[in-house]
């Protein structure tokens, strides 16, 4: 008689193939590169936005620097206080889901690849580490995912393991709201208070600040662009050389094989 099937980690074998691993790290890649352009973006003409739209600011740089720099021009105006906080929560969730999926899709994998001896990535994704997390966000996990939305430094690894561990979306979704709406509203009211105090400084950001960030987001952008394409290269390079490697055989002279 046959084994009853496990129909969960069937299940669970079906999801984690519907998408190939090279695609869902071109996905990935693509993302993250996205980001890495659009951040740039936010540096430059971030003080550009501060009059009119300072709400667009989130959506191309949400990080803490410019959500201050988006509080100074939301002062005496709930309306923009209102967009900005949102769509700062909005773009919290969309990259902490991402991550989220990340550390779903490829934890065990770094697992396996960690459990090998010698591998390179014992030291960053060991077993022994990944059980502890995973008993950590069984037991704290909530909290553990609020503070670390909040503390920008820990948003990365905190979302990678949070979908490693299995932790359930319900709850991850629950602590990063949180999280998400404190962190922009930490920010934008550190902006607000700022600009109160020194009323100059949102002329500051868009007069003196502003031409040297875009200046250096667009260093920034090429040196990416360049980044990519030298990587591109270096791929193509072994395929070219194993191209021309057979060749050789043939141009040897009678003389050389007698």
């Amino acid at each position: 008689m046959s084994e009853p099937v496990n129909t969960s980690e069937t299940a669970a074998a079906e999801r984690n193939h519907r998408l190939a691993d090279g695609v869902a790290l071109g996905l990935l890649g693509a993302w993250l590169v996205f980001r890495a352009v659009t951040n740039r973006i936010g540096l430059g003409v971030g003080p550009r936005l501060l009059d009119q739209r300072p709400w667009v600011i989130p959506f191309l740089n949400n990080s803490g620097i410019l959500l201050i720099q988006a509080g100074t021009g939301t002062v005496g105006r709930p309306g923009m206080l209102i967009a900005t906080g949102l769509a700062s929560v909005f773009m919290s969730t969309v990259s902490g889901l991402i991550l989220y999926w990340a550390g779903w899709r490829f934890g065990h994998r770094l697992a396996a690849l960690a459990s090998q001896p010698g591998s390179p990535w014992a030291g960053v994704w060991h077993p022994k580490r990944v059980a502890r997390a995973e008993r950590w966000m069984d037991r704290w996990g909530v909290p553990v995912v609020f503070f670390g939305r909040v503390i920008e430094w820990f948003t990365l690894p905190v979302m990678l393991v949070a979908g490693a561990s299995g932790m359930r979306l319900r709850r991850f979704l629950v602590g990063h709201t949180l999280g998400a709406m404190a962190f922009a509203g930490l920010f934008l009211w550190i902006g607000g208070v700022a600009q109160g105090r020194w009323p100059w400084l949102r002329d500051w950001i868009s007069d003196d600040f502003g031409p040297w960030a875009l200046r250096i987001s667009l260093v920034l952008l090429v040196l990416l662009v360049l980044a990519m394409l030298l990587g591109r290269g270096q791929q193509k390079r072994p395929d070219q050389d194993a191209t021309t490697a057979p060749s050789q055989g043939p141009s040897e002279s009678p003389s050389d094989t007698g």
